[in-house]
């Protein structure tokens, strides 16, 4: 971690905003724990709190410029778009287990309340590990966003089924196939694309206001997760 807080504080300091980008996104997309842990770690404390820097005009005067503020607020941020990314695959996947009857002018509906269980015996089935899940995504912290949206997108089809509790239909499977689900990895993976260097420079701090969200998602397809 140590080595990528120092790619992020290089890359503020420097101005570069497509690895800033680059760099966010992987602290999101790899990262485990609360990243409050990385705005107190002593990785951070380690961290040159100051870069003199050359003009750009080549005079040989020099600015100084400070990472350690910087690197707490991003701590926020980044906690922010990992959890409304994970938030997104977890809402998302039950919508795949409700379908209408089949029945043209019936407005009855099925879901299949155990698609969490399916999808997690057919990644079991699909893993070399050790570790078992019994529902997917699994409540606990031990995946990755990263490992989170790789294991999905190869999960491929699974069959679920569905009672629409009407009389014009039986049970019926259904089948979610293995596009629909490597679509909302995709979607997901967008989300969680890093932080816009350029917005942060003019103390803008709500995605919802960034105008440079292409160049953010243009680094996370240069980083994919599958």
């Amino acid at each position: 971690m140590e080595t990528l807080l120092r790619f992020i504080a290089t890359a503020y300091m420097l101005k570069d905003s497509r690895h800033f980008a680059l760099f966010t996104r992987c602290m999101v997309m790899d990262y485990v724990d609360p990243y409050s842990r990385v705005a107190y770690s002593p990785d951070l404390t380690a961290l040159p709190k100051t870069l003199l820097r050359k003009s750009l005009s080549g005079r040989n005067d020099y600015q100084s410029t400070t990472t350690e503020p910087v690197l707490k607020m991003n701590a926020v941020l980044l906690e922010e778009q990992r959890n409304t990314a994970g938030m997104s695959l977890r809402f998302e996947l039950p919508a795949f287990a409700t379908q209408r009857c089949y029945r043209r002018g019936c407005s009855n509906t099925g879901t299949d309340v155990t698609i969490s269980h399916v999808l997690a015996l057919k990644i079991n089935s699909n893993s070399t590990s050790d570790r078992r899940e019994v529902y997917w995504p699994p409540q606990d912290n031990q995946y990755s966003l990263r490992d989170l949206l790789r294991k999905t997108f190869h999960c491929g089809e699974v069959g679920i089924h569905l009672a629409t509790g009407c009389n014009h239909e039986h049970d019926y499977e259904h089948k979610v196939d293995g596009e629909s689900l490597k679509r909302l990895c995709r979607k997901v993976s967008k989300m969680a694309c890093g932080l816009c260097l350029i917005c942060l420079q003019d103390d803008k701090t709500d995605p919802d206001t960034c105008s440079h969200r292409h160049l953010l998602e243009q680094c996370a397809e240069n980083d994919p997760f599958s």
